[in-house]
């Protein structure tokens, strides 16, 4: 993982591309929590804050689905 440049690492999903994409790129996205994509203790914090951020909305994703599926039910 080349983390001298700030080069984003690989994704493991599409959500986690959406999440980075939605700040702009990697070195921004790093930026926005104060760490430095340069950084490698730096960077892996951020990968792991991506991960989490990643997790959290597939979960809310799942959940509303589950919901809606639910709401549909008691028609």
């Amino acid at each position: 993982m080349p983390t001298a440049t700030g080069i984003a690492p690989p994704m493991q999903n599409k959500t986690e591309i959406d999440i980075v994409k939605s700040f702009g790129d990697w070195t921004t996205f790093c930026h926005s929590y104060g760490l430095k994509p340069h950084d490698n203790d730096d960077n892996i914090e951020a990968i792991r804050l991506l991960h989490r951020m990643a997790d959290e909305e597939i979960l809310a994703r799942k959940l509303a689905q589950t919901l809606s599926q639910q709401q549909a039910g008691r028609r």
